[in-house]
């Protein structure tokens, strides 16, 4: 749905070439906050509801997940 709204094209890479491909970035080219765990966030991404605040709290929000990304997504291209 993101590369969709974004118009950039969706490409599956399997788990263990990503593991790898991240893990040789990490070792030879030196970039520390890119780890082999985030392999594991984006294959695996945390997806949670947010029913139960909005019915506790009685708060609406007034975006959705995708107009916050692209709003967010906007402002960084600026």
């Amino acid at each position: 749905e993101l590369c969709k709204a974004l118009g950039k094209p969706r490409i599956p890479v399997p788990y263990s070439a990503l593991w790898l491909a991240f893990f040789l970035m990490r070792r030879l080219g030196g970039r520390s906050d890119l780890t082999e765990k985030v392999v594991s966030y984006l294959a695996y991404p945390a997806v949670m509801s947010n029913a139960k605040i909005k019915k506790a709290l009685g708060i609406r929000f007034p975006k959705g997940s995708l107009e916050a990304f692209l709003a967010c997504a906007k402002t960084l291209k600026a």
